[in-house]
């Protein structure tokens, strides 16, 4: 499956600048038909600040008609301003938190904004997602209605569970609450080493944390395949944080973890996508020992096959990748193909089943005294 000229715009425009990446993009620019649908497709991607700095350090932005540029360039203001308040509340989120002796982790957007982008603004993010200790979450929740924040209301979706939102009615801030780092169905087996090996973070005047190299590479890995693959943005993070700890990553470490949550194919096919559409560089141990899965590899290349992949038409299945019980046999058998950790999630099911067997029989005895 090929991309379109749009598409392929968009990638060039998330690659690393060079005359090669800038003699294709005037070409992909060139070649564009239906100009009016990029600055949704874009903004889509998460990529209209990238965009918009490619256009510009190239030299084609002339050639892009004069509404679509001014789109473009007002997108990317109001993305950088959008930025600038979530980090501000960030701020102040972190000072409530940190006076409560609640110390979360800060992940994806602002984390990543923060640490591995050349200029903030350059990685859209649109809310707060924050990793607590269990025993921490009431009191982090406590200090977000302290701050004005409005817990979301629950609701019977695949989200349930795994991370509570809460919102602010007039910072238009929005912070995620997470418990679980990969958030598949099954207990993190690192959680624990998370706060061990994390890494220190700078927002604004206060001190945060983030995850350490192997964690965050690891978390990305596995929140782009939760996500079928399906924005640019989050590629174009895993690339950049590859790139600026070249020689750094313990790949041994890596893939044990991978192997030990049951994403070790999450992690093969988000590396080996991210190294075709962004030519992100890439040691050879990078593919080692992540052991052999041919019946999840069936299903994901069913499920994501490679081409849809690279041409960004990947899409969400997240009844594959998650292991959730409440949701009957859809939320149990795709898991139990695609990922790992399989015994685990047989001997629930088993356990399960014997619970509620007995649960029955119990059930029919009160009845059979009647």
């Amino acid at each position: 499956m090929r991309r379109s000229p749009e598409r392929e715009m968009l990638v060039l425009a998330a690659r690393e600048p060079s005359p090669q990446r800038d003699h294709a993009l005037a070409a992909a620019v060139a070649a564009v038909a239906d100009w009016r649908t990029v600055p949704a497709l874009a903004h889509a991607h998460g990529l209209t600040p990238l965009l918009v700095r490619a256009l510009e350090a190239s030299g084609v932005e002339a050639r892009v008609p004069a509404e679509e540029r001014r789109r473009l360039t007002l997108l990317a203001s109001a993305t950088a301003l959008l930025s600038a308040v979530l980090f501000g509340a960030l701020e102040r989120v972190l000072e409530r938190l940190s006076a409560r002796g609640v110390a979360p982790l800060v992940l994806k957007g602002p984390a990543l904004a923060a640490s591995v982008y050349s200029e903030p603004a350059l990685r859209p993010f649109y809310d707060l997602d924050l990793l607590c200790r269990e025993e921490e979450l009431a009191a982090a929740a406590e200090c977000l209605r302290a701050l004005g924040y409005v817990a979301e209301a629950h609701s019977a979706t695949t989200q349930e569970g795994f991370h509570s939102v809460y919102f602010h009615p007039t910072d238009a801030a929005a912070v995620e609450l997470h418990r679980d780092l990969l958030q598949l169905g099954l207990p993190t087996r690192c959680q624990p080493a998370l706060w061990e090996r994390a890494q220190p973070l700078v927002v604004g005047k206060m001190r945060a944390r983030m995850l350490s190299l192997e964690h965050q590479l690891l978390h990305l890995a596995v929140h782009l395949h939760t996500h079928g693959f399906s924005r640019l943005i989050w590629f174009k993070d895993l690339d950049l944080l590859l790139r600026r700890h070249q020689g750094e990553v313990d790949w041994t470490a890596l893939h044990a973890l991978a192997r030990a949550e049951g994403v070790s194919l999450s992690l093969r096919h988000a590396l080996a996508a991210v190294r075709e559409l962004l030519g992100t560089p890439l040691p050879p141990e990078a593919g080692r020992d992540l052991g052999w899965d041919p019946l999840g590899m069936v299903a994901h290349a069913v499920l994501w096959p490679h081409g849809r992949v690279l041409a960004l038409a990947g899409k969400q299945r997240l009844r594959s990748v998650r292991f959730n019980p409440r949701q009957g046999p859809s939320g149990v058998v795709p898991s139990l193909v695609v990922m790992g950790r399989r015994r685990e999630k047989l001997t629930y099911l088993l356990h399960a089943s014997r619970a509620s067997s007995r649960r029955r029989r119990a059930a029919l005895r009160r009845l059979g005294r009647r």
